[in-house]
């Protein structure tokens, strides 16, 4: 008799990658953002926020699924806010695509329904609609992969959890108190990818593209505080209003106002070793 092995697909995921767990989107996730969110705005919808309590929640279920492993009961469930979306693919290769893109395969097949590879019943039905709903305003996502060890294919669970309505209370996708090391320059801002307006003057600050992932106005980084540190200068706080698509993961882009805060003058130009601390 063999044993089941139960694995949580975006651990693999983020190790694959070279992504620590603390980063804010795995390759994975950004790709099926990305898909998702065009083919909202394709459709005059909003873009969907990616929130880490409906991907906790997305987790649990995939690791149920994945453990009582009947692919024709794996039903998504839907009430008045949540919506739950399934889909199950085979796979022989376990560096296939399905298992180390398996968010990104499972929007694919979302989209387009002549491709379908998913074998779980729930994405015959009304799919599409439910992902462009114009109530749809959260999401997260997870999977998880089994196999009879020694024996046939994986079968890989894919769920993403979507809530309907704004009054989903967001939980951080980095924690308070998290300290990152990088460098640091400075930039002229305008319109920001918050969807906001700052000049040279305001204590303000852009995070690598890296860190924000794809989602721009309503990113859960979006107004938070963080404060930025050098050894021999000030503290100076500053508020995130934008990303910055050059920048290495940890790097930060701020304003001349924070720079000559902390370095007495912009002559430096580009810092490296600088510690910041999100609020």
């Amino acid at each position: 008799m063999f044993t089941k092995t139960i694995v949580q697909l975006g651990t693999v995921a983020f190790a694959a990658f070279g992504m620590a767990q603390a980063a804010p989107l795995s390759r994975d996730e950004i790709h099926a953002m990305d898909a998702i969110n065009h083919v909202r705005r394709a459709n005059g919808q909003s873009a969907l926020v990616w929130t880490d309590g409906l991907k906790e929640d997305a987790k649990a279920m995939s690791v149920q699924l994945a453990t009582s492993n009947d692919p024709q009961k794996a039903q998504g469930k839907e009430t008045n806010n949540i919506v739950d979306i399934v889909s199950v693919f085979r796979s022989d290769d376990p560096n296939g695509v399905q298992m180390t893109l398996p968010v990104s395969e499972s929007v694919r097949d979302w989209f387009n329904p002549g491709e379908k590879v998913s074998i779980a019943p729930s994405t015959d039905n009304g799919v599409t609609e439910k992902i462009l709903s114009a109530e749809a305003k959260h999401i997260g996502c997870a999977s998880s992969g089994t196999k009879q060890d020694g024996a046939g294919p994986w079968l890989v669970y894919v769920v993403c959890r979507i809530h309907r309505g704004s009054d989903l209370v967001e939980r951080s996708i980095e924690p308070r108190g998290d300290k990152f090391t990088g460098s640091i320059t400075y930039f002229e801002p305008g319109l920001g990818a918050c969807g906001q307006t700052n000049s040279a003057g305001d204590f303000i600050v852009a995070l690598s593209a890296a860190k924000m992932g794809s989602i721009s106005n309503g990113n859960p980084y979006c107004g938070r505080k963080i404060s930025i540190s050098y050894p021999g200068s000030p503290t100076v706080d500053a508020t995130v209003v934008d990303k910055c698509p050059g920048c290495a993961e940890n790097d930060i882009d701020v304003t001349t106002a924070v720079f000559t805060k902390l370095f007495g003058s912009l002559t430096a130009g580009r810092v490296s070793g600088v510690t910041w601390e999100l609020h």
